[in-house]
């Protein structure tokens, strides 16, 4: 945090670039990269030594995993909400949407979903969709960590509707991100929520699966 805080005073609002972005950005993935390494051997400890490699513990870190890849991706949008015109220079483009790819590998892409019609077989969820392997709903499925994708079709489809129009060339405006980042901070909670039940069905998995229904209902 320090190191962010003083990359950040370093420069005046107007000069933040987006290698300024990108340290402050690994600065607290490093740290949040320990916290997630902590909870897991801390559940560990706890539960008498829980196998690493079972299908609950893999869950858990891919779901602080994308909670956290989700995080990256609003923190690079936060470094341009005061100028975001600067989604223009190419090298800003090129790391957003490294970013994106790395979300739509996780938890799939709507575009894929939107692709089946009656007409054409239904893909499974090793389908490629645009060069993303597992794009047809993200890894969770593909890897039998989940059932369904972590986030449904329309929650994807919102999200990548508000990225489609910011990332837009054919606009003469400037880029419109509050939309983008509201969305992105609505899914973290969700993926957070996800994370909560599972750390509670490793402890009690019937009440797990009570708070499960209630929070669909």
């Amino acid at each position: 945090r320090g190191h962010a805080i003083k990359a950040l005073r370093s420069v005046e609002p107007s000069e933040i670039s987006a290698d300024v972005i990108d340290r402050v950005v690994q600065s607290y993935g490093s740290i949040i990269s320990r916290v997630m390494r902590a909870i897991a051997a801390s559940l560990s400890m706890i539960c008498g030594g829980v196998n690493a490699y079972s299908r609950h513990s893999v869950q858990l870190k891919m779901l602080l995993l994308t909670a956290e890849q989700l995080g990256c991706e609003r923190a690079l949008l936060c470094g341009y909400l005061h100028q975001p015109l600067t989604l223009r220079d190419p090298q800003v483009a090129c790391r957003v949407s490294k970013v994106i790819g790395a979300r739509k590998l996780l938890l799939g892409s709507a575009a894929a979903s939107s692709s089946e019609t009656a007409d054409s077989p239904a893909l499974d969820s090793w389908a490629i969709d645009s060069g993303i392997v597992a794009g047809m709903s993200g890894l969770f499925p593909a890897l039998d960590l989940m059932d369904e994708p972590l986030l449904g079709a329309a929650e994807l489809a919102q999200l990548e509707s508000a990225e489609d129009a910011a990332l837009s060339l054919s606009s003469c405006s400037a880029p419109q991100l509050s939309e983008w980042y509201h969305l992105l901070t609505q899914l973290i909670d969700k993926v957070h929520q996800h994370v909560v039940l599972n750390i509670l069905s490793t402890f009690n998995p019937a009440e797990a699966r009570l708070t499960n229904r209630t929070a669909e209902a």
